[in-house]
């Protein structure tokens, strides 16, 4: 049967999730790219107000929707079903759905978006959730952040990252993982090599006894499915028009308030650069890359705990 007349197609849904800086937007790109007879739609769920994920998703325009100000997990959930459903009622020949979900969000809510929903079950089913896993802060922040043992404690793949980094820690994040959750299927991510999360493609329809809402750890607090509550992050996003100063900008980032940051992105103008350039932080790890245009303005979004508000005025002390 012709795919484009196939009205009883139902579309396999991916979800993509992992802590603040894991990299999920990397892997989403990766599979785009080494996908290309398939038809992927993207839905991005930035947790502040501020988008910056969907710039750099490159799927096409009309086949990505953006979803911000909240986490697709609460707030946004309706959210996340309209725009789920607004993008294949628009898109029916769609191949696949890819749900990058917020940092913060935790997958459990997400996946009961699709398995307790008639409506979405007549168009979708959910493939797999997918958790990423930055192998360099990974063991640091396993003990402090509750959201990050729940992603990995609802995922049915854990994909190592960032190993070309520190791929010394593998063993030991490998440990922890197979500790909380030990039939985890554990993927290594290599961007270099087409087939490293081949099998992430077309793997099998979501089971709901699938689901681990819990994974083994004392600090797991014991919630109701439905219920959910963020860690006190804290958001700040500084926007500003003007050229920045590269030099006084990395003097910056080297000060005190700067430590309390967990994640940094966004795009910044440096003086005499004819593109904007992506800045990303993860912790104290920061990456400076060129964008393939030159944006109109500066936007920096910075996620952390307790979050000193001053730390826009000396962003703002960079501008010429």
């Amino acid at each position: 049967m012709n795919k484009a007349t196939d009205t009883n197609k139902k579309i396999p849904v991916l979800i993509f999730t992992g802590f603040l800086g894991s990299g999920k937007t990397t892997v989403v790109n990766h599979l785009i790219q080494n996908n290309k007879d398939k038809k992927i739609g993207v839905v991005v769920n930035e947790f502040g107000e501020v988008g910056f994920d969907s710039e750099i998703i490159q799927a096409e325009e009309d086949i990505k929707v953006e979803i911000s100000n909240g986490c697709a997990c609460c707030v946004v959930r309706d959210d996340l079903e309209s725009g789920v459903k607004a993008l294949i009622d628009a898109q029916p020949d769609l191949d696949y759905v890819f749900i990058e979900a917020s940092g913060l969000a935790e997958p459990g809510p997400i996946v009961q978006t699709f398995v307790h929903n008639i409506t979405m079950d007549k168009k979708s089913y959910l493939d797999a959730t997918v958790c990423l896993v930055d192998t360099v802060n990974f063991v640091s922040n396993w003990d402090e952040f509750e959201t990050l043992q729940k992603q990995v404690g609802n995922s049915d793949f854990v994909v190592l990252n960032k190993l070309d980094q520190e791929g010394s820690k593998a063993d030991k994040v490998k440990e922890v993982l197979l500790a909380a959750k030990a039939d985890l299927h554990i993927l290594e991510f290599n961007k270099d090599d087409q087939s490293s999360l081949s099998i992430l493609m077309d793997t099998h329809p979501f089971e709901l006894d699938d689901v681990t809402p819990e994974v083994n750890t004392h600090q797991h607090k014991h919630e109701q499915p439905h219920h959910h509550e963020h860690e006190d992050f804290d958001e700040l996003v500084y926007i500003s028009k003007a050229e920045l100063d590269p030099n006084k900008m990395d003097e910056i980032f080297k000060k005190d308030q700067f430590s309390s940051i967990v994640r940094a992105k966004g795009f910044l103008n440096f003086a005499g650069q004819s593109v904007s350039m992506v800045y990303q932080q993860v912790g104290h790890g920061k990456q400076l890359s060129p964008y393939t245009k030159k944006l109109s303005s500066n936007k920096l979004i910075l996620i952390g705990k307790q979050l000193d508000q001053s730390i826009i005025s000396e962003l703002k002390s960079c501008e010429l």
